[in-house]
């Protein structure tokens, strides 16, 4: 099968900028415990819900990201790629 190793298959592995929204309130100091000083945090609606944009070397990184979220119980709202400046086309909804 193309693009897998293993029987497995290969994750992206080019950079992007991910959006994520999660049900709650993270304020910005959650950007610095996400590791990235690009990161953005933004809370509407007291507390309702929390939109991260955080730009991350592969899906293996998103992942490890993702699962910190979980693990603190954060339950997610919406995962999806960011279009990048040189990219073309619409967005990557997960």
């Amino acid at each position: 099968m193309a693009g897998t190793t293993n029987g497995q298959r290969r994750l992206q592995s080019a950079p992007a900028t991910f959006e994520i929204v999660v049900q709650g309130c993270l304020d910005a100091h959650w950007a610095d415990w996400l590791g990235d000083p690009a990161t953005q945090v933004a809370t509407v609606g007291a507390g309702a819900r929390t939109t991260i944009l955080l730009p991350v070397a592969d899906q293996v990184a998103l992942l490890g990201h993702l699962q910190k979220l979980t693990d603190l119980g954060f339950p997610l709202l919406l995962v999806r790629r960011t279009q990048d400046a040189n990219a073309q086309g619409g967005h990557d909804v997960y």
